[in-house]
């Protein structure tokens, strides 16, 4: 085909065409807006994306990790008055399971340390155990007197272990042991005065068979002792949890001379985080963790 040819053809064409009857350049504005607003919504996220990504590093850096819209529970050790459990060890992942469970009430970090004296020898607990080589968190449950270790170990999965605390000292306030064979009235009066003192939140009557139970399992590994052992041997008990900023001196000489009372023990939480603080015992210290 010719040039001329060509050209006619096209002008045929053209002529045959509806006329477009918009407004061009309205279109090329418009065109242009939408251009501006993707290329400024592009940029506000890669904005809000890196300063997500300084926010994550900085928490990881200072030691904490918080996510958007779960709180961090994590205080400071002595606002910790109770322990209910001891997970370990104390890794970015457990924290964001304490973080978002409901059984946590609130929970610190321990440090490891070695636990060769004080009072805390005299039970040897595998939570404690477990310090010894690595940082773990104490956790206090939102609902006190409760075992939230089985709960906290389903939510953990395999990535720390959750211990319970509630055989030790850690898991009260204060614990009343009666004098071993009193009589029942006596424990029953000192429950029914707990139950009704201001300053206590709640308490639990261990029973002769309970504290067997539990004899028995900080003490597997010596079975002729718990074999010689039987439950009337060991004294009832009353564990005590007190409301918050409440003095555990004072509710302890309350009921220091109660009828039937043989001693009381305070909890060892601040040992706990600081074993330099446990009392010294004459002698060369010897581990709970320690195998025979």
């Amino acid at each position: 085909m010719h040039l001329d040819e060509l050209k006619d053809e096209l002008t045929t064409l053209a002529d045959e065409m509806t006329p477009f009857a918009g407004n061009v350049e309205a279109l090329r504005r418009r065109e242009r807006r939408r251009h501006v607003v993707t290329s400024a919504i592009a940029a506000t996220l890669a904005v809000c994306l890196g300063l997500a990504a300084v926010a994550v590093i900085a928490h990881h850096t200072s030691g904490k990790i918080h996510v958007a819209g779960v709180p961090s529970k994590e205080v400071p050790s002595d606002e910790i008055t109770h322990i209910d459990a001891i997970v370990v060890p104390a890794t970015p992942e457990a924290k964001l399971v304490l973080d978002s469970s409901p059984l946590v009430e609130r929970y610190a970090l321990v440090h490891r340390s070695d636990r060769s004296s004080g009072s805390l020898r005299f039970v040897p607990n595998v939570g404690l155990c477990a310090l010894q080589t690595n940082d773990g968190y104490a956790v206090d449950a939102s609902t006190p007197g409760t075992d939230i270790h089985d709960g906290l170990q389903r939510a953990l999965g395999a990535r720390a272990t959750a211990y319970d605390a509630s055989a030790t000292n850690l898991g009260v306030d204060l614990e009343i042991f009666m004098r071993v064979g009193v009589a029942p009235e006596y424990a029953s009066a000192v429950l029914y005065a707990l139950r009704r003192d201001p300053d206590v939140r709640s308490v639990r009557y261990v029973t002769t068979t309970d504290a067997y139970a539990v004899f028995k399992k900080d003490f597997s590994d010596q079975p002729a002792l718990v074999e010689r052992t039987k439950p009337s041997d060991l004294p009832e008990s009353l564990r005590v949890i007190l409301r918050p900023n409440r003095p555990v001196g004072s509710v302890r000489q309350r009921y220091a001379h109660s009828e039937g009372v043989d001693t009381i023990i305070t909890n060892s939480v601040p040992t706990l985080f600081d074993p330099a603080r446990s009392p010294k015992f004459p002698g060369t210290p010897v581990s709970p963790c320690a195998k025979p």
